[in-house]
Formats: structure tokens, C-alpha cells, sequence
């Protein structure tokens, strides 16, 4: 019985006596078991992005947005290119606004056969500020054996209120071969630009 005690004694107090006498970074990896470190046993703060697997971590807030990319080619058809700079710009066809090839204006009101258009702009665009360009729209034009076959007019006179601009169309009527041709209004489509 005795000699079990004593047995007993030498065994817990050389484990305690190894425990206390371990040389200062002697313990690795090798030394410790997998999975015996837990989060309650690293010291906060201790460990970086790096040290954890992709998708771990659980993402950030989004970043500011980065600059604005180059401005791309043309199109290779030339139907519609980009917006440019023009304030506003519209094609009509027969006094239909073509929403697709237009940018800041509303509506084209008309009565028909009269080449009397108001083309009313975005409220964003101011029309007294500065001039339109206008020029026909050939593949929509009445068919005259003239050439030209139109021409057109626009100006801010105030006939279409504060934010339109007043577009009028004309054809030119071939004569016959005693009388010179005569220049009338009447309906034709047109490109126009605010600058």
C-alpha cells in the first residue's frame, strides 16, 4: 500500500513538474492536438484577413463608385449612336415622334398636312437660350420629282409656348415644263438638335 501511494505521488508530480518546466516556444504545431484551439483562446485582434479561407469573412460595406469608364465606339450600323452633348434631339416622320431616336423632348403635336410643327422639350432644357438645327429627314418625305423634295425652318418664336420650338416644313412642287416650281407647306419629316 505504501509503496502504491508513493507510486502515485511520483506520477501526478512529475506531470506537474513537466508542465511547469517546459523550455519558453518549445510547443508547435506537432505538439497540439487538431481542433484543441478554439475562438475563446485567441487573443482578439490577433489574426488578419489572410488567416482565414475565402469566404469566411463576412463581406464589407460598398466602396464609393470609381470613375467613369471610357466612352465606347459607334455603333457599326449608325442607327443610333450615343448621346453626345446635344441638350435634346428628336427624329420625326410624318409628325410621329420616333421615341427611340430621341432625347429630351416630349411630344410633336401637329395638324396634319400643314408643315406646322411645336416640338416641346424636356422642362430640363431651356429653348430660349440658344437655336435649333433642323434639316430634313429624306427617307420620310413625301415624294416630289423636285430636288430638293423639302426644306425646313424652326425658331423659338413663342408660337409654341415657352419651352417649344416652332418647326415649319416645306416641299417644293415641281412645274411643268412652261412654269417654274413653287415652294408650299406641307408635311415632312425632319431631324432636329438643341446644341
Amino acid at each position: 500500500m505504501i509503496v502504491a501511494i508513493v507510486a502515485l505521488v511520483m506520477a501526478t508530480g512529475g506531470t506537474g513538474y513537466a508542465a511547469l518546466s517546459l523550455p519558453k516556444n518549445s510547443v508547435g504545431s506537432k505538439q497540439i492536438k487538431k481542433n484543441a484551439v478554439t475562438g475563446s483562446k485567441v487573443k482578439k485582434g490577433s489574426l488578419s484577413a489572410t488567416d482565414f479561407k475565402t469566404g469566411q469573412l463576412p463581406a464589407g460595406p460598398a466602396g464609393p463608385a470609381g470613375p467613369a469608364g471610357a466612352r465606347g465606339p459607334a455603333g457599326a450600323d449608325g442607327t443610333q449612336g450615343t448621346a453626345g452633348t446635344a441638350r435634346a434631339y428628336a427624329r420625326v416622320s410624318h409628325g410621329t415622334l420616333d421615341a427611340a431616336r430621341s432625347r429630351h423632348v416630349v411630344s410633336v403635336t401637329h395638324t396634319p398636312s400643314s408643315g406646322d410643327y411645336c416640338v416641346e422639350l424636356d422642362p430640363g432644357v431651356t429653348s430660349s437660350s440658344t437655336g435649333a438645327a433642323v434639316t430634313p429627314y429624306w427617307a420620310s418625305d413625301q415624294t416630289y420629282s423636285g430636288s430638293p423634295g423639302s426644306f425646313v425652318h424652326a425658331e423659338f418664336d413663342g408660337t409654341c409656348g415657352t419651352n417649344g420650338i416652332h418647326v415649319l416644313t416645306f416641299v417644293i412642287v415641281p412645274g411643268n415644263a412652261d412654269t417654274d416650281g413653287r415652294v408650299t407647306l406641307s408635311d415632312a419629316g425632319f431631324f432636329i438638335v438643341v446644341p
